[in-house]
């Protein structure tokens, strides 16, 4: 599922995208074929929601066209760990029951997860794409000219 967004860019394309790469190579990823109007990276797998937000993007295009900034991200990274925390603790429940033979303690171990997992599904999905967001506010503040200063 690609997520996509676009902002304006008034500035230099090009310290934009070079903020992009020394961002996206700070967080891991690896720079691919890059090219004074576009940018292609792609990330290693996510194994917790403690690594940086960023991370639950697993490849992303970044293009200057004109006076526009568009990223097209694919989420899978963030979407393997969504399905993680949905479908493990349920199973893993289930899996206890069948071998202990008890139905009502089961019952009791799943309803949290009722909540629990569409909770931090939604709370794992808003991380990256605030990730997403800040890095394209980021490289829009580093395409803006300097501010001449007055002697």
């Amino acid at each position: 599922m690609p997520y996509q967004m676009s902002v304006p860019l008034s500035g230099d394309a090009a310290a934009a995208l070079d903020a992009a790469r020394t961002i996206l190579l700070g967080q891991g990823f690896v720079v691919n074929r890059p090219r004074p109007d576009r940018l292609e990276a792609a990330g290693s797998w996510v194994s917790s929601s403690q690594h940086a937000a960023l991370r639950g993007v697993a490849s992303l295009q970044i293009e200057a066209r004109g006076s526009t900034l568009s990223l097209t991200a694919s989420m899978r990274n963030a979407i393997a760990m969504i399905l993680f925390i949905l479908l493990f603790p349920p199973a893993l429940i289930l899996v206890i029951g069948l071998v202990q033979h008890t139905s009502a303690p089961i019952r009791q171990m799943i309803l949290p997860w009722v909540f629990i997992g569409p909770a931090v599904s939604v709370w794992i999905w808003f991380r990256t794409t605030l990730a997403i967001r800040n890095l394209l506010r980021n490289m829009q503040n580093a395409a803006r000219p300097e501010p001449e200063q007055h002697r």
